[in-house]
């Protein structure tokens, strides 16, 4: 049994200081970094899709459609090009850079292909087989096309900046108003299937309802934030993408610049979201992936009734497309992700693009691309992928640490870790480098050594085995940080200076108390257990004394000295903070600090010499160590009055001070007079005398 407790009591000693890190929700997992894997919702990840990318030559993909053969059409909103793209090359089909270099909607009706602008408000029709072009038709009224659907002989636009939706005749380009939301933009246009137009809108992220029979409207949701930037009808209900953006990221477009000498707007809008004001030529545009911004997922009926499918914290959605299987696949700005997502809503990571935004989401046929930003590509989903990784974000110890063991769930999957001093993996960092001696651990569970050096930074990789199966669940990294030293700041001894006077105050019985109390503030910078211990010497004193001996060690970081057995006299006070209590004795730290000389001061003022010869009193005021500070007197039982010293100043442990007495009655009286001392003591003497003949 002795043996028992001695290991039992090691064990919690450990446990103490010993730290976990752990990696077990999608969000814990997310936060890493996806190669040809996927992070589902329910806290997995396992090998993920291999796509094919085809690098474009413009800076952003905005917009793309796919056509039934695969192709990807692409406009993207630096060089007014539309791409036709393949996994085997891409293809200028159209070119309008003299116009504007914005290509905003695309919508596809077998082989003719409608392309929206952004600052001249024209829609072009391009036979894709033919290889020709020509311009539908221009928007009278309007700058920006934000969105197109096509419904039998109708095009249908979304417009803005004063938010109205045009219905447009095909093939004869004829255009009117059909419906003015009153709203700034419609971002998003999307068929249902009995015939009506779901429409999104900015800059107050409602959505419509509309029907083409009757010409009317009827607002859905109403959302919060700035924007439903993309809508799609899935089994019956409808998905929006929505998103809320900072002040000065904004989510709202704004009309473009004036245009330049070619004719072309003078600055192209930022990507990643709808574009946002145009900012003054010197002035450099913020990263898409820095802009600040929060998106949902919402499942909406019919009827109004919303359910949250899934959120960004730090990050919007661009981009919707249902699958045959009823899934949702989500483009994200800032994150650059493809999420799966299911109207139950399981959430996934279906892809993670190192271009860090995913504009556009293209489907057709069970065939899946995605277009991005930041840098044009079109990604092409080719099949499961045969080498996957899964790679932790960057995990900060907050000071130097050693290495312990790594416990994970999961098969198929080799982990790794790498370890450095900086906050970002570089020269410096140390290699990834296997566990060593994984062994089972009970049921799915594996653990094996970290064999990474010491460090204050860490991260694990999943490398997946070829063969199927393959899967990641609960990583726990064990680790014991760098001790550090406690920091005593700061001591004060005794209470805030008082306000007001002492002596003055009618009906003093209680005398004053001899506690002094003493407070200390300390840094701990790892937040470990801390004792105190207290000690005192008289000044000029080389001998330090305990002050607090108590069988259990003080852990508060206050404390009330009782000084009533101490002489009169100044003192100073050492503080000293260990963590010896979470900490090895050979391993523990401590810190100690001085105060200034105090004053100890429990003796009362003495009144000297006290007399009256009417009109006028005299005396002495006599401290032992302390200043005279307050002087006051009585008579016959009435109100305090003060009184100074004879110099007219307190400054001075023996003070006289003289008295002239107001007018009284003839007769016998009785002076009381009390003195304070700057510790608050309080002396007191009365004298009887008589005014006029006895």
């Amino acid at each position: 049994m002795l043996a028992f407790a001695v290991v039992a009591l090691a064990r919690d000693a450990a446990a103490v200081s010993t730290r976990v890190w752990t990696v077990a929700s999608f969000k814990d997992f997310e936060e890493g970094t996806e190669d040809s894997t996927r992070v589902t919702s329910l806290g997995e990840v396992t090998p993920g899709i291999a796509t094919k990318k085809v690098a474009l030559d413009s800076e952003s993909a905005w917009t793309a459609v796919m056509a039934p053969d695969g192709t990807v059409y692409t406009g993207g909103v630096t060089d007014g090009a539309v791409m036709a793209v393949t996994a085997s090359g891409k293809k200028k089909i159209l070119d309008l850079t003299k116009e504007t270099p914005w290509i905003s909607a695309l919508a596809l009706d077998g082989s003719t292909l409608y392309v929206g602008t952004l600052g001249s408000g024209t829609i072009y029709a391009v036979d894709t087989r033919a290889g020709t072009s020509r311009k539908l038709t221009t928007l009278e009224g309007t700058a920006h096309v934000w969105s197109l659907a096509v419904d039998g002989k109708t095009l249908w636009a979304g417009t803005g900046p004063d938010g109205k939706l045009f219905s447009i005749e095909l093939p004869s380009g004829r255009a009117k108003l059909a419906w003015d939301s009153g709203e700034k933009h419609l971002l998003a246009l999307a068929r249902a299937a009995d015939g009506a137009l779901w429409i999104g809108t900015s800059d107050n992220a409602i959505l419509f309802r509309y029907e083409p029979k009757t010409g009317k409207a009827r607002a859905i949701a109403d959302f919060a934030g700035q924007e439903v930037r993309a809508v799609v009808e899935v089994r019956g209900r409808i998905v929006a993408a929505t998103n809320e953006f900072e002040q000065k990221s904004g989510g709202a477009p704004a009309p473009p610049a004036p245009k330049g000498p070619k004719g072309t707007p003078a600055k192209p809008p930022e990507a990643g979201t709808a574009p946002g004001a145009d900012k003054p030529a010197a002035e450099e545009a913020a990263r898409p992936e820095a802009r600040k911004g929060k998106g949902a997922l919402f499942a909406v009926d019919v009827d109004g009734r919303l359910e949250q499918l899934h959120a960004l914290a730090d990050g919007y959605f661009t981009s919707l497309a249902a699958t045959d299987a009823g899934d949702v696949l989500a483009g994200s700005g800032a994150l650059g992700r493809v999420y799966q997502v299911r109207l139950d809503r399981t959430v996934m990571t279906a892809f993670d693009a190192p271009e860090r935004q995913v504009n556009a989401v293209a489907l057709a046929r069970g065939q899946i691309a995605f277009a991005t930003g930041d840098a044009g590509a079109v990604y092409f989903v080719v099949g499961q992928a045969e080498e996957a990784r899964y790679s932790s974000k960057t995990f900060d110890a907050a000071f130097p640490s050693r290495w312990g063991n790594l416990r994970f769930r999961g098969a198929g999957v080799t982990m790794e870790t790498r370890s450095g001093n900086t906050a970002k993996p570089g020269k410096g960092w140390s290699g990834w480098e296997r566990l060593d001696g994984v062994a089972k651990a009970g049921g799915e569970a594996q653990i094996g050594r970290i064999v990474s050096p010491p460090g204050r930074y860490l991260e694990f990789r999943a490398v997946f085995d070829k063969a199927p199966g393959g899967i990641l669940r609960e990583v726990n990294v064990y680790y014991l940080p760098q001790n550090q030293r406690p920091r005593i700041t700061d001591i004060t001894v005794g209470e805030e200076p008082r306000k007001g006077p002492v002596t003055l105050a009618p009906g003093i019985t209680k005398p004053r108390s001899p506690i002094l109390k003493l407070k200390w503030k300390v840094e701990n910078p790892d937040e470990d257990e801390l004792v105190y211990t207290l000690q005192y010497k008289p000044e000029g004193d080389g001998e330090w004394r305990d002050l607090f001996t108590g069988v259990e060690p003080l852990t508060a970081a206050n404390f009330d000295w009782n000084t009533e057995a101490l002489p009169d006299g100044y003192y100073r006070l050492r503080v000293t903070a260990s963590d010896r209590r979470t900490n090895p004795r050979d391993l523990a730290l401590d810190d100690s600090r001085v105060s200034p000389p105090f004053l100890v001061d429990n003796l009362k003022p003495q009144i000297q010499a006290l007399e009256v010869k009417y009109p006028m009193v005299t005396g002495r005021a006599v401290d032992s160590f302390s200043r005279i500070d307050e002087i006051g007197y009585q008579i016959d039982s009435g109100e305090w009055v003060a009184a100074f010293p004879t110099d007219g100043i307190f400054d001075s442990p023996t003070e006289t001070f003289t008295i002239k007495l107001p007018d009284l009655k003839p007769g016998p009286h009785t002076l009381a007079v009390r003195v304070a001392d700057e510790a608050d003591n309080i002396g007191a003497a009365a004298v009887t005398f008589r005014v006029g003949p006895k």
